[in-house]
């Protein structure tokens, strides 16, 4: 993907002068900077119940937060997604200690692509050539270093293609945040250069051969190619963050993978959730190169009642034996053996409740979507008491109308010593929040157990919720 002076790299095309917002190279870092804005170890009592990422308290209007991601204890990320008008694609740096926000980040206007590989061109997912296109719905982010890198997806929304997908990588000098570099992703086939689509999950981890920090991106490909007669073409991209150079490209098989959600076991398996599926895949980053071990000829199968279906959500247990994934049409949580062969050792469909309360005139089975899934740390029983498991649910009275009446709940999983589910908690805790509004994401801080972080998708605004309020 970027131009390489190293034989093992795959030849790219890097794009160095993107344009950028005026005023963007003199955004200063304060989230980040310890000393700034509060850095340091915080407790929950100095930690604000609830936070704006926007001053005001608000979004623009048509924009929304897709993802949430924090890298430490005193820095942040939000990506916010717009749909046209007056909306903002970019992203907003915080600080989750002490609830501030710094000013938000637009992407650039436009991505260019002239100067890109000459004499191979590039072409939108409809096969259509494209030589420019806006930038806009950021994804997920990962901090290495002082770089800290953006998947965009390039979503066309008026003719539902998507134009190539990009990785941004802003670089900090001195507190400062330098205008971007672009990585076009894909790969060279003979003359052409292949792109690759809507990237989501960015996970940083480490070179089992050489020790270096290496950062894998899933190119989820799209659920709109069955409409193209376009074979879906997922991919796991691994790029050198030091040299910017793409060092491998993993292929799923024909699968789609664009859910945005993946998880990153120690041991170098990287599980990545279908968007259009009930079915997870799997790729080794600790062989060099990585191998794709469960793809879409031989996935890990989730059981399913609903068609079609998808992995809204995946994350690890403490001791990383069991795989626990969400599936978002039929409101489940499946846990799966990692040891046994991906076995099922616990299901629980409560999640669906709101089914029955539908839109009657419809009959939407989107009427229920659980949208985000937390592991407690530590070893259920002797870490900690009480559930194990948090789920984000979002209830939609009419999915087929405006948003105009919304019930989101956190709901708890107790798990066993082993980090089996056992029980569901329903509607433990309530979203005390807009009507109008989802809780888009929950995150779990990294350093800090006693924290997780609830964001409405609409308003930006994020409520701080303790662990042990959920509790019975």
């Amino acid at each position: 993907m970027f131009f390489s002076g190293r034989s093992s790299a795959i030849r790219t095309g890097l794009l160095r002068s993107i344009g950028h917002p005026a005023g963007l190279a003199a955004w200063t870092l304060c989230s980040m900077l310890a000393g700034c804005g509060g850095g340091g170890t915080h407790g929950l009592t100095q930690t604000p119940a609830r936070f704006a990422l926007f001053e005001g308290g608000d979004l623009p209007p048509g924009s929304a937060v897709f993802q949430m991601s924090i890298h430490g204890q005193t820095f942040g990320v939000a990506s916010i997604n717009g749909f046209g008008g007056t909306s903002f694609n970019g992203l907003v740096v915080f600080n989750p200690a002490t609830g501030k926000a710094d000013a938000p980040i637009a992407l650039p206007t436009t991505l260019s692509f002239s100067g890109f590989n000459a004499g191979a061109g590039l072409e939108k997912s409809d096969g259509t050539p494209v030589t420019s296109c806006p930038a806009n719905f950021p994804g997920g982010t990962a901090l290495i270093g002082r770089k800290l890198f953006i998947a965009l997806n390039n979503f066309d929304t008026g003719t539902f293609v998507y134009n190539p997908g990009v990785v941004l990588i802003h670089e900090v000098r001195n507190g400062i945040l330098q205008p971007p570099r672009t990585i076009v992703l894909g790969e060279t086939a003979g003359a052409t250069f292949e792109a690759l689509y809507n990237p989501s999950a960015l996970k940083a981890f480490t070179d089992p051969v050489t020790g270096d920090p290496r950062l894998a991106v899933v190119c989820g490909d799209d659920a709109f190619s069955q409409f193209y007669g376009r074979t879906p073409a997922a991919a796991v991209v691994v790029i050198d963050p030091l040299s910017e150079d793409i060092l491998s490209v993993s292929h799923l098989g024909a699968a789609a993978a664009g859910s945005g959600d993946a998880v990153l076991a120690s041991d170098g398996k990287l599980y990545v959730g279908s968007s259009v599926k009930s079915e997870i895949y799997e790729v080794d980053l600790s062989a060099a190169p990585p191998v794709v071990t469960r793809g879409a000829t031989n996935p890990i199968d989730v059981t399913t009642e609903a068609d079609p279906n998808q992995i809204s959500s995946i994350a690890l247990s403490f001791d990383e034996n069991t795989l626990y994934a969400l599936n978002s049409n039929d409101g489940a949580l499946t846990a799966l053996d990692r040891t046994a062969a991906f076995g099922e050792v616990a299901r629980f469909e409560d999640f669906r409740r709101s089914i029955a309360d539908r839109d009657q005139a419809t009959g939407n089975p989107f009427a229920n979507q659980p949208l985000t899934l937390v592991v407690r740390p530590g070893r259920p029983g002797v870490d900690y008491q009480g559930p194990g498991l948090y789920v984000a649910s979002i209830l939609l009275d009419a999915a087929d109308q405006p948003a105009t009446d919304i019930r989101t709940t956190i709901d708890t999983v107790t798990l066993d010593a082993e980090g089996t589910p056992i029980d569901v908690g329903l509607d433990v805790f309530f979203h005390p929040f807009s009507p109008k509004t989802d809780l888009q994401a929950l995150v779990q801080h990294p350093e800090l157990p006693g924290r997780l972080y609830a964001i409405e998708g609409a308003t930006g605004i994020v409520h701080v919720v303790r662990p042990t309020s959920l509790d019975p």
